[in-house]
């Protein structure tokens, strides 16, 4: 979700502001994938790797995973309690700094000048340095401070996954094949808790493999291609309508070659079809440039160029 307002928003909105991904309130998602690490985690290691097949294989899977998931948590973390507002939010600047920037998209709500790629959400109310896509997931903006840890999180998912995946599986083949000798191994586990369990786990955890490979895809070919999500959205958007990119598209970016990726490899942002023309948080009604006695009206404030439209929502 990315705007820009065309008008300064109200007080109380003003106060809800997000520095990080922990502060409240919590995502559905956010809170989802907690309970869902913590489920998987307890399933897999107290049912799942007890009834595998030697003593060395559970203790090389048990340890991996273990090391995974200390990984995970860790980056995760980061990435959510990182802060990734741009350092120009809240600064006090000169008449001449202002004089310079005039020209510049000005966010209304965060009271800034917007640099390059940089934008406004509206989940967190703040404007992000190098703005990608907010994500439900983590409750927070992925932007330049925390990408590089974003992107170590899609592929400890994926490793974590496809462990509990071909884990799981491989106990349900067996146990399909030789049900007596897999129950021996957890004498006193009631009749069906280990093939439950691994079908438990395959039913939920291959879904989320398959979201999280696609959208580690996604962003390869972005990272290919020197495009933020949210660029790839308006430019998606721009070739649909046949009209020119809003915002401020990277350099690298031609209209005339750039095609959007196969829907297997972008539905999962969800990005829908353009039916009219969007918004850009980047444009802004041109403003003179004040002289050095303009540049304070009678309370002592310098005047505020205003932007000429609301900026565009994506969901990551």
């Amino acid at each position: 979700k990315a705007d820009a307002g065309i008008s300064p928003p109200p007080p109380d909105v003003c106060a809800r502001v997000r520095r990080h991904g922990l502060e409240w309130p919590f995502s559905p998602l956010l809170c989802f994938s907690v309970a869902l690490i913590v489920i998987d985690a307890v399933l897999f290691s107290c049912v799942c790797v007890p009834a595998m097949k030697g003593d060395w294989v559970r203790r090389i899977v048990g340890l991996a995973y273990i090391l995974v998931m200390v990984a995970l948590v860790v980056t995760a973390y980061c990435v959510a309690r990182c802060d990734p507002t741009d350092p120009s939010v809240g600064q006090e600047l000169s008449p001449q700094e202002r004089k310079h920037l005039q020209a510049r998209p000005y966010c209304l709500w965060c009271h800034c000048y917007k640099d390059y790629r940089m934008e406004h959400c509206r989940a967190c109310n703040r404007c992000v340095r190098d703005f990608d896509h907010h994500c439900p997931w983590l409750n927070n903006c992925v932007g330049g401070a925390n990408y590089n840890g974003f992107a170590a999180s899609l592929a400890l998912v994926a490793v974590k996954i496809g462990i509990i995946v071909v884990v799981s599986l491989m106990l349900g083949i067996e146990h399909a094949i030789n049900s007596d000798a897999v129950d021996a191994r957890l004498p006193d586990a009631p009749p069906g808790l280990i093939p439950g369990t691994a079908a438990v786990l395959l039913v939920v955890n291959i879904p989320l493999l398959v979201v999280d490979l696609n959208l580690a895809l996604f962003h390869i070919a972005l990272h290919r291609r020197r495009l933020t999500t949210l660029e790839y959205m308006r430019a998606c958007w721009a070739y649909e309508l046949g009209e020119a990119v809003l915002g401020q598209p990277p350099p690298e970016m031609a209209m005339d070659t750039f095609r959007p990726l196969p829907c297997i490899m972008d539905w999962v942002i969800c990005r829908g079809k353009a039916t009219t023309k969007p918004k850009s948080s980047s444009k802004v009604t041109p403003q003179p440039a004040p002289s050095d006695d303009t540049l304070t009206g009678s309370n002592g404030q310098a005047p505020r160029p205003v932007a000429s439209a609301d900026g565009l929502q994506e969901t990551g």
